[in-house]
């Protein structure tokens, strides 16, 4: 799995290529964490559209475990306190994690199957 961040005008994409599991979200978003001059409100774009999300196979421990960990990063940091979330060139299925734990932190979260709408949402006024 790889990952690399592209801070735009009005908005930080997350790109993934490659396989990725839970364990590569979660590391991607610490990355992105640790990406200097961002803004504390500025929308973030995580990108699939040219990966292939592996989400492991159900009750096997090390994929629920890193499940866990990602859904459990993602409901408690600071980091996406008032930001736009959108992915794009995912599932339902895949995102329902991040799904999640946007509604639990309240957090304007939705999934495109397109970047252009994707990138429209995060960067209009609401």
């Amino acid at each position: 799995m790889t990952h690399h961040i592209v801070v735009g005008p009005g908005f930080v994409e997350v790109v993934h290529t490659g396989e990725v599991r839970y364990a590569d979200r979660l590391a991607a978003l610490q990355s992105v964490q640790a990406t200097d001059g961002l803004q504390a409100r500025l929308p973030v774009l995580i990108n699939f559209l040219d990966a292939s999300v592996l989400t492991g196979t159900p009750g096997v421990d090390a994929d629920e475990e890193a499940r866990v960990d990602y859904m459990a990063r993602a409901i408690t940091d600071g980091f996406f306190t008032n930001r736009r979330i959108a992915m794009v060139g995912i599932s339902a299925r895949d995102a329902r994690p991040a799904l999640i734990a946007a509604t639990v932190r309240q957090i304007a979260f939705e999934v495109f199957e397109a970047r252009e709408p994707a990138i429209a949402w995060l960067v209009a006024k609401t």
